[in-house]
Formats: C-alpha cells, sequence, structure tokens
C-alpha cells in the first residue's frame, strides 16, 4: 500500500496520535474532520474554487470519507492550528514504497492565508515524511500563477524541475472572463483550448538534511 495502513489513530510510522511544532499540529484526518473542511467559507479567488468541498448531507459525506478511508491512496492529513482548529489538510498520492516516493499536496483554511500557517505546516510535514516516514523524495506541482504557494514550497526546500501545462477544465475561459485577469500571464490558448502553465517542485531527503544542519 505504500505507506503503513491507517487502521488507528496514529500517524503513520510512529506511535503518535499527533506531532506538533510551532503553532501547527499534524494529525490524521478523521471523519469529523470532514465536517469542519466542507464548513470552510469558499475561497475568495475564483482560480481556487476547486478546492471548494460540495458535500452538503451526511450521507455524502459518509460516502466520500468511506472511499478515501478504503482506497489505496491518497492518504489524507489534518492540520491544527495552535487553538486545535483545523486549518489545512494535507495529502499524498502516487504512493511508491520501492522508490520512497509520493506527492504532496496542501490546502490551507480560506481566511488562514497569509499568516505564515502553510510555511509552518509545510515545515513540520517534510520533517515527519522524511525523518519518521523514512521516505526520499516528495514531489509537488503548483499553478504559476499560485505566487503564494510557490514561496512557501521554495521557503521549506522545494527546488524547480521543470514547467509543464495543463488543460483549463473550470468551464470558465479565463482569458475572455475580467475576474481571471490577474492570472493571464499563466495561461494560454493552444488549439483552440485554454491551457495553464504549472512548475513541477521536488524535495530530497539530502537536500532537506543539508537545510536543516545549515539553520543549526
Amino acid at each position: 500500500m505504500g505507506i503503513d495502513a491507517i487502521v488507528t489513530d496514529l500517524l503513520p510510522g510512529t506511535d503518535l496520535a499527533k506531532v506538533s511544532a510551532g503553532r501547527v499540529t499534524l494529525r490524521r484526518f478523521t471523519r469529523a474532520d470532514l465536517d469542519r473542511r466542507c464548513s470552510w467559507p469558499p475561497y475568495d479567488d475564483l482560480v481556487f474554487s476547486h478546492l471548494d468541498m460540495h458535500l452538503d448531507t451526511p450521507r455524502q459525506r459518509d460516502i466520500w470519507f468511506d472511499r478515501e478511508s478504503s482506497a489505496r491512496e491518497p492518504f489524507w492529513f489534518a492540520v491544527d492550528d495552535e487553538h486545535g482548529e483545523l486549518i489545512g489538510c494535507i495529502t499524498l498520492r502516487d504512493v511508491s514504497r520501492w522508490r520512497r516516493s509520493a506527492r504532496l499536496g496542501i490546502h490551507l483554511h480560506p481566511k488562514r492565508l497569509d499568516q505564515h500557517y502553510g510555511t509552518e505546516a509545510m515545515d513540520l510535514f517534510v520533517d515527519y515524511y522524511f525523518n519518521r516516514l523514512k521516505y526520499r523524495l516528495l514531489k509537488l506541482d503548483v499553478a504559476a500563477f499560485n505566487r503564494r504557494g510557490v514561496r512557501c514550497y521554495q521557503r521549506v526546500g522545494f527546488r524547480f524541475m521543470f514547467e509543464f501545462w495543463r488543460s483549463n477544465t473550470s468551464g470558465v475561459r479565463w482569458l475572455e472572463d475580467e475576474r481571471f485577469e490577474h492570472v493571464r500571464d499563466a495561461v494560454e490558448r493552444r488549439h483552440g483550448m485554454e491551457r495553464v502553465r504549472h512548475f513541477e517542485m521536488h524535495l530530497d531527503a539530502a537536500t532537506y538534511r543539508a537545510r536543516m544542519s545549515a539553520k543549526q
């Protein structure tokens, strides 16, 4: 299955229910967290509207959670702030135990952006990932217009590998809609279809540990 199956409240690879550093705590994502996640307000910036969760009934949420819990991946983690409030979710997918690698996804509460929680959550998670899970490589991809996210990943130590283009599947033509004017430098039309520029970024265990040693 890649990372050890989550069958208890303990974090995979540990005998702990949670790990904390600074203002943030990392723990297993639960069914109650899904209710909290669905109560988040929508993102103000429409380019992030795909992160809004539209599971309106308990039955819909039960089905979603059962499916995610029983699937081989992704693996979900909850991020709490210093008051115990759910402020973020982290996922791992494309998990390979043989290669000791996985692909990261992270999103924060819309009202907790630009408060440095993202960097703190990432610092805590990569420490857990490399030092407790003993994985060797963490990958992610990020839209070029997500400058906040790119800066956060760079601060944690991720390096640019290459750029690629992904089709705009939002159903809205960003190059024609004035609400998306602020991201047009990362969008192009090719063969009649809009596509969005993305960056592939990687962080390996050796780079992470060298960065930590340099900070001591």
